[in-house]
């Protein structure tokens, strides 16, 4: 499965500042994995009929939650923590486990296009936005019938060429929207709402393996401050007693 998002390049339109979210989005399948890794023990994969793990990448990243909820106990967070497509860390390889974080600027207009190049029939990952709605000014696919599978670098060539088609008169507001299989989407949202928000595939399973990220929208100035005493949290990590299989079972009586 691969899905992009395409890159918009920056302007200005009636003096609001449209800014880009550029990132791409795919499963990645992992055939010589090893079991006893660190990575491995700590980052929830999907196991395939075949076997083989899938995680879910972001811009190369697989989304990890941070040990604390950056609204409150952004102290409590270590720096390192948080990475984008242009911020990775230094030992990242193919699988890249950070808290995948795009800083926006409070009030500005944003356009994301999502293309996807799932090869799977029928299958369409539906995307959710927390702390927003979005106005969709476009969705379709490619209208070059020579093109089988849609990618990057074909929508990039539509979009110059004025063949990703906007449209303005009363688009429809969501939270949640399907992306076409082999097509594309065009959303738009103005960032008024500032703070820490989730951007995800809907399917449960890409939750769990690593297909979203935060968008951190404003600044800490703009944020009411925390009230005293506001209770704070961190990770839970219950005791783990081995299993032994030789020993008999018990079932417990309420």
């Amino acid at each position: 499965m691969f899905e992009r998002f395409m890159k918009i390049e920056a302007c200005r339109n009636h003096q609001e500042l449209y800014t880009t979210l550029t990132s791409y989005i795919k499963d990645i399948v992992i055939s010589d994995i090893d079991p006893c890794s660190p990575f491995n023990s700590t980052h929830v994969m999907k196991v395939a009929p075949s076997g083989d793990h899938v995680i879910s990448l972001i811009d190369e990243i697989s989304f990890t939650y941070p040990p604390a909820p950056p609204l409150s106990q952004e102290h409590n967070i270590p720096p390192q923590q948080f990475c984008n497509g242009d911020n990775k860390p230094p030992n990242c390889e193919r699988n890249c486990v950070c808290t995948h974080m795009v800083d926006l600027p409070l009030n500005a207009v944003i356009e994301v296009v999502l293309v996807d190049e799932v090869q799977a029939t029928n299958l369409s990952h539906p995307f959710h936005l927390h702390g927003y709605s979005f106005v969709v000014v476009g969705m379709g696919r490619s209208p070059d019938k020579n093109i089988k599978k849609i990618n990057l670098k074909h929508a990039l060539d539509l979009d110059r060429r004025g063949l990703l088609h906007r449209h303005f008169n009363l688009p429809p507001s969501k939270d949640t929207l399907a992306v076409p299989n082999n097509g594309y989407i065009i959303l738009r949202f103005k960032a008024t709402n500032p703070g820490y928000w989730l951007f995800h595939c809907h399917f449960l399973f890409h939750v769990l393996i690593g297909m979203n990220l935060i968008i951190h929208v404003g600044t800490k100035d703009d944020l009411p401050p925390v009230p005293k005493g506001f209770p704070t949290c961190g990770h839970f990590k219950p005791p783990i007693e081995d299993f032994h299989f030789d020993k008999p079972f018990h079932h417990h009586h309420w």
